[in-house]
C-alpha cells in the first residue's frame, strides 16, 4: 500500500531506452540529465563516455532521483511521457 501512494506522489519517470516506467525504482543518471533503468547494459555508455571525458553516469536511488527533480538535476525524466500525451 505505501508502494501505491508513492508511486501516487512521485513525478513519473520513464527509462530513456526502453520508456518503461520507472518511477518506483532507481536507475542510472547521465551528466546530460537521463535515466536508464538499473538493468541497463552500461556497454551502451561507451561510445559518449570515449568522445566526451565529462560524461559521467551515476547510479541513484528512486529517493534521490525525485529529489533531482526537484532540484532540477534530471531534467528530461518525463519526455517519453509527454510523447506519448503529445
Amino acid at each position: 500500500m505505501f508502494n501505491l501512494f508513492r508511486y501516487l506522489i512521485y513525478k513519473k519517470i520513464y527509462c530513456q531506452d526502453s520508456g518503461k516506467n520507472i518511477t518506483l525504482e532507481g536507475g542510472f543518471v547521465t551528466s546530460d540529465g537521463d535515466i536508464y533503468r538499473s538493468s541497463i547494459e552500461m556497454r551502451i555508455f561507451q561510445p559518449r563516455s570515449m568522445k566526451d571525458s565529462k560524461f559521467k553516469v551515476n547510479y541513484r536511488t528512486s529517493k534521490e532521483v525525485q529529489q533531482d527533480i526537484k532540484e532540477k538535476k534530471l531534467i528530461r525524466f518525463g519526455k517519453l511521457e509527454n510523447a506519448v500525451r503529445g
